[in-house]
């Protein structure tokens, strides 16, 4: 484990996939970043965008240079960070060598957060820094599945070019492909074909992929 040292402060990485900030000369600990890191970390400022005509907010680091569309400041763990696409959170995990295969009581990883949510620029670094992209929840998903699943297509093509296994089951002996047709994502249906998938492969009640599409 690596600790940050930012000021008087230094950063923490936790075992259950959380960072904290501590000060040492005060004995302070807490979970969300403190005023005197804006210097170091930036702030975030709210901001509308007007040059759109429903004119939608967005979370804006000036410091950083850095755009989010949800509100960055009461997130405290790597799988909340995943799940929104904050990479400024995943940046500061990762560098503090907070474990980015750690699970949340459901088998969980970060990725499998990403994936649900749809962050293609999240799985992107999360595959580059080595997170494994077949590690399976506590049902068998694999983030692959999970992608399907949500119909994230962009996700599915990073996972495909990281190699995901196509042949992984879940629950029921369902692979990411059985999933993508059940849940109608054509797109990902399209794609997981293009690189091999076996559209004749049966789950657990004999079911193969194409009856749902």
């Amino acid at each position: 484990m690596r600790v940050l040292l930012l000021l008087p402060l230094a950063v923490f990485p936790t075992h259950e996939g959380r960072l904290f900030f501590h000060h040492e000369e005060r004995q302070e600990s807490r979970w969300t970043q403190p005023d005197e890191l804006g210097g170091v970390l930036g702030t975030w400022a709210e901001v509308v965008d007007e040059s759109q005509p429903s004119r939608p907010t967005f979370w804006r680091n000036e410091l950083l240079r850095l755009s989010l569309w949800k509100d960055p400041r009461p997130t405290t763990s790597i799988f909340q960070a995943a799940l929104d696409g904050n990479l400024f959170f995943m940046q500061l995990y990762a560098e503090v060598e907070g474990r980015l295969d750690v699970v949340d009581p459901a088998g969980l990883s970060a990725l499998h957060y990403a994936c649900a949510g749809g962050s293609m620029q999240g799985a992107l670094f999360l595959l580059q820094r080595q997170a494994e992209v077949d590690l399976p929840d506590r049902t068998g998903a694999t983030p692959l599945v999970v992608a399907c699943k949500y119909g994230c297509a962009d996700v599915v093509k990073v996972l495909l070019d990281a190699r995901a296994s196509l042949q992984a089951c879940c629950h029921g002996g369902n692979t990411a492909l059985h999933e993508a047709a059940a849940m109608g994502r054509l797109d990902c249906c399209h794609l997981l074909l293009l690189c091999g998938a076996d559209a004749s492969l049966p789950n657990d009640t004999v079911r193969p992929p194409w009856i749902w599409r």
